[in-house]
Protein backbone atom coordinates (compact mmCIF):
# COMPACT_ATOMS: atom_id res chain seq x y z
CA UNK A 1 0.00 0.00 0.00
CA UNK A 2 1.28 3.41 -1.17
CA UNK A 3 0.92 6.77 -0.28
CA UNK A 4 -2.56 7.10 -2.08
CA UNK A 5 -3.86 4.26 0.11
CA UNK A 6 -2.90 6.46 3.43
CA UNK A 7 -4.20 9.35 2.25
CA UNK A 8 -7.26 7.20 0.67
CA UNK A 9 -7.51 6.20 4.22
CA UNK A 10 -6.99 9.54 5.87
CA UNK A 11 -10.05 11.18 3.75
CA UNK A 12 -11.96 7.96 4.82
CA UNK A 13 -11.90 8.33 8.42
CA UNK A 14 -12.23 11.99 8.39
CA UNK A 15 -15.60 11.32 6.32
CA UNK A 16 -16.77 9.14 8.70
CA UNK A 17 -15.88 11.29 11.68
CA UNK A 18 -18.17 14.10 10.23
CA UNK A 19 -20.74 11.61 9.20
CA UNK A 20 -20.87 10.96 12.85
CA UNK A 21 -21.96 14.30 13.99
CA UNK A 22 -23.91 15.35 11.43
CA UNK A 23 -25.99 11.81 11.38
CA UNK A 24 -26.47 12.64 15.60
CA UNK A 25 -27.68 15.72 14.80
CA UNK A 26 -29.68 14.97 11.89
CA UNK A 27 -31.37 11.92 13.96
CA UNK A 28 -32.27 14.16 16.59
CA UNK A 29 -34.03 16.70 14.63
CA UNK A 30 -36.01 14.37 12.57
CA UNK A 31 -37.67 13.61 15.88
CA UNK A 32 -38.68 16.76 16.47
CA UNK A 33 -35.45 17.64 18.52
CA UNK A 34 -34.18 21.21 18.72
CA UNK A 35 -31.10 22.89 17.59
CA UNK A 36 -29.53 22.87 20.93
CA UNK A 37 -30.83 19.44 21.62
CA UNK A 38 -28.87 18.31 18.74
CA UNK A 39 -25.83 19.93 20.25
CA UNK A 40 -26.69 18.72 23.89
CA UNK A 41 -26.62 15.15 21.78
CA UNK A 42 -22.98 15.53 21.29
CA UNK A 43 -22.13 16.68 24.21
CA UNK A 44 -23.52 13.78 26.41
CA UNK A 45 -22.03 11.07 23.96
CA UNK A 46 -18.54 13.02 24.25
CA UNK A 47 -19.26 12.56 28.09
CA UNK A 48 -20.44 9.35 27.63
CA UNK A 49 -17.27 8.40 25.91
CA UNK A 50 -15.01 9.71 28.61
CA UNK A 51 -17.42 8.41 31.71
CA UNK A 52 -17.61 4.67 29.70
CA UNK A 53 -14.14 4.65 28.96
CA UNK A 54 -12.97 5.39 32.46
CA UNK A 55 -15.32 3.33 34.33
CA UNK A 56 -15.81 0.18 32.46
CA UNK A 57 -14.03 -1.99 30.01
CA UNK A 58 -12.51 1.20 27.58
CA UNK A 59 -13.67 -0.35 24.50
CA UNK A 60 -16.90 -1.52 25.16
CA UNK A 61 -17.50 1.12 27.96
CA UNK A 62 -16.78 4.00 25.34
CA UNK A 63 -19.07 1.66 22.76
CA UNK A 64 -21.73 1.48 25.35
CA UNK A 65 -21.42 5.57 26.14
CA UNK A 66 -21.60 7.12 23.76
CA UNK A 67 -25.04 6.25 22.72
CA UNK A 68 -26.28 5.91 25.91
CA UNK A 69 -24.74 9.16 26.62
CA UNK A 70 -26.37 10.96 23.84
CA UNK A 71 -29.90 9.35 24.98
CA UNK A 72 -29.68 10.93 28.31
CA UNK A 73 -28.45 14.30 27.86
CA UNK A 74 -31.24 14.78 25.07
CA UNK A 75 -34.32 13.20 27.11
CA UNK A 76 -32.82 15.13 30.16
CA UNK A 77 -33.11 18.04 28.36
CA UNK A 78 -36.39 17.88 26.40
CA UNK A 79 -37.62 16.94 29.98
CA UNK A 80 -36.42 20.11 31.33
CA UNK A 81 -37.99 21.94 28.53
CA UNK A 82 -41.32 21.12 29.56
CA UNK A 83 -41.79 18.16 27.00
CA UNK A 84 -43.82 14.70 28.06
CA UNK A 85 -41.95 11.54 28.52
CA UNK A 86 -42.99 10.31 25.26
CA UNK A 87 -42.31 13.06 23.21
CA UNK A 88 -38.35 13.47 24.51
CA UNK A 89 -38.13 9.31 24.50
CA UNK A 90 -38.86 10.06 20.68
CA UNK A 91 -35.99 12.75 20.55
CA UNK A 92 -33.39 10.68 22.74
CA UNK A 93 -34.29 7.75 20.66
CA UNK A 94 -33.21 9.64 17.35
CA UNK A 95 -29.71 9.65 19.06
CA UNK A 96 -29.83 6.29 19.28
CA UNK A 97 -30.67 5.19 16.09
CA UNK A 98 -28.21 8.01 14.46
CA UNK A 99 -25.40 6.58 16.58
CA UNK A 100 -25.81 2.90 16.17
CA UNK A 101 -26.00 3.69 12.44
CA UNK A 102 -22.85 5.46 12.64
CA UNK A 103 -21.53 2.06 14.12
CA UNK A 104 -22.20 0.08 11.65
CA UNK A 105 -20.83 2.46 8.86
CA UNK A 106 -17.46 2.83 10.56
CA UNK A 107 -17.35 -0.84 11.23
CA UNK A 108 -18.22 -1.39 6.97
CA UNK A 109 -15.51 1.55 5.89
CA UNK A 110 -12.75 -0.55 8.87
CA UNK A 111 -13.55 -3.72 7.32
CA UNK A 112 -13.39 -2.63 3.89
CA UNK A 113 -9.68 -1.00 5.07
CA UNK A 114 -8.96 -4.01 6.34
CA UNK A 115 -9.75 -6.10 3.47
CA UNK A 116 -8.45 -3.68 1.00
CA UNK A 117 -4.85 -3.96 2.81
CA UNK A 118 -5.01 -7.46 3.18
CA UNK A 119 -5.09 -7.60 -0.57
CA UNK A 120 -2.40 -5.14 -0.98
CA UNK A 121 -0.06 -7.16 1.25
CA UNK A 122 -1.55 -10.58 -0.97
CA UNK A 123 -0.68 -8.97 -3.91
CA UNK A 124 3.32 -8.03 -2.90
Amino acid sequence: PGLGTVLTFVYLAILVEVAEYVLSFWGVKKQGGSNRAALVALAGSMLGLALGGALAFPLIGALIGIPLGGFAAVYAYERYHDKTVGQSLRVAAGVLLARFGVMLMKLTVTMGMALWLFAGILRS
